[in-house]
This record gives C-alpha cells, structure tokens and sequence, in this order.
C-alpha cells in the first residue's frame, strides 16, 4: 500500500472517529437537556421524549453500520475489551436499589434496571 492511500485512511479514520465522538457527545447533552427540562417525565403523557431518547441512537448506529463502510470498518477494528470493560461502570446501579430502600425510587424502576445493570457489569469483565 501507497504511503499516501495509508495517510489518506488515517486522516479519514480520524476524522471519522471525531465525528463518532461529536454524535455521541450531542445525544448525551440533549439526554441531559431533555431530563433538566421535563421531558422524560411519563406524568405529562406518553412517554415519546423517553422512547425517542432511547430508540433513536440503536437506529442511528445500525443505519451508519449498514450504509457507511467506513463506520462499518471503524466498528470491526474496535477493541472490543476496552468496550467490554466500559460496562463495568453499570455496577453503579447499587444505587438504584439504595435509593429504593430509602423510598425515594419506585420498585417498577429501582429493582429491574439495578439488578439488571449490576448483573450486566458484574459480567462484562
């Protein structure tokens, strides 16, 4: 391989890669600007913010998997245990179940999703 095809996948790698991180950075700042301003909050109505909040990501990957060869390429030389390992966060969901304890949460949420999280992050590694 030409050294300038090699230089011309790197920078194209790396651009692809920042724009990775922009996309993800701007859904979880619209994530936070959606809590702060109410709008997961199921007591206003049907709970659409929330669906599309967590819907709307898993499509846009699969979308930029199917169509984008270089997304698609970016994704396969991932290293998967440092991906792997960024589960281990979900063990943090304990306090979730602290939180249902001390009556602040409700069992509907609070027991699946920390039980759920802790069992995925306890198995991640």
């Amino acid at each position: 391989m030409s050294t300038a095809k090699v230089l011309s996948t790197n920078g194209q790698s790396e651009r692809l890669q920042a724009w990775t991180l922009i996309v993800v950075l701007l859904w979880f700042f619209a994530a936070l600007a959606g809590s702060v301003a109410g709008v997961f909050d199921v007591r206003r109505g049907p709970p659409l913010g929330l669906g599309t909040a967590a819907l709307l990501p898993v499509v846009i990957f699969a979308v930029g998997y199917l169509r984008w060869a270089a997304f698609r390429e970016m994704v396969r030389q991932s290293n998967l245990r440092v991906l792997t390992l960024g589960h281990t966060w979900r063990l943090m969901a304990v306090v979730f179940l602290i939180l249902y304890l001390a009556r602040r949460l409700p069992g509907m949420f609070a027991l699946p999703a920390g039980l759920g999280d802790i069992a995925i992050g306890a198995t991640a590694p």
